[in-house]
């Protein structure tokens, strides 16, 4: 995962930023600080790639605030460590979203996403991009992404999808991979986490390349002005 982080070239987040923001504008989001639900989202995502288990860089905090000395120094080794430090509540939430997606999302994808054949967190790269898929079918044929959303109804979902240009990131994926076939699996983060599961059609994913296509020019464009500029 650091190798993928560290590698500069361009993925699906990136892309999306310059399909709706100016150059400069869409580097600075890029910059932007993970937030309580992207933190949220990054546990559950682990929960469920370890299929069920906690990864071991997450810890719960045996105290109930950090302002004592004994509990800063705890916090700041843990952190030294790499420790992600959460609340109980806050892993029995993301206990029960994973529980939810491994064992309540379509017949088909539950045993493709609880099989130990199946490939996990598999980065793929060209000259230009990069793009880092959560689970790949034992056969390479069938790619997932899981979601994590407030959203809490298929509808609201739906809505998620068409703003956060869910077609742009399909068609980056599909591009990139071997998969054939891909799809998203989402959770609420709302009680009882319902799940959904959403299978990218044709015409999505052709949707999603002209917006990938429009992203891609203003971005060769600006890097084409910075270099008529030099």
């Amino acid at each position: 995962m650091e190798k993928y982080r560290d590698d500069k070239r361009l993925n699906q987040s990136l892309l999306k930023n310059f399909l709706v923001h100016d150059y400069e504008i869409a580097l600075e989001k890029a910059k932007e600080p993970s937030t309580p639900s992207m933190a949220l989202g990054s546990l559950v995502h682990g929960i469920i790639e370890l299929r069920g288990a906690v990864p071991y860089n997450y810890e719960v905090s045996p105290y109930p605030d950090f302002r004592k000395k004994e509990a800063r120094e705890w916090k700041a080794e843990k952190q030294a460590q790499g420790i992600t430090i959460v609340k109980q509540d806050e892993l029995d939430q993301a206990l029960a979203m994973a529980s939810n997606v491994l064992h309540n999302s379509t017949p088909t994808l539950k045993v493709i996403i609880n099989s130990e054949n199946s490939k996990r967190e598999q980065a793929f790269y060209s000259s230009e991009h990069k793009a880092l898929l959560d689970c790949i079918s034992a056969d390479g044929t069938v790619g997932i992404d899981y979601k994590t959303t407030s959203a809490t109804s298929i509808e609201e979902f739906t809505r998620d999808v068409r703003k956060y240009h869910y077609d742009l990131q399909a068609a980056h994926y599909m591009n990139l991979s071997y998969v054939t076939d891909f799809y998203y699996i989402a959770v609420s983060s709302a009680k009882p986490y319902p799940v959904w599961c959403f299978k990218c059609s044709d015409s999505f994913i052709d949707g999603g390349q002209h917006k990938l296509d429009k992203a891609l020019d203003r971005y060769h464009n600006k890097m084409e002005n910075v270099l008529n500029v030099l």
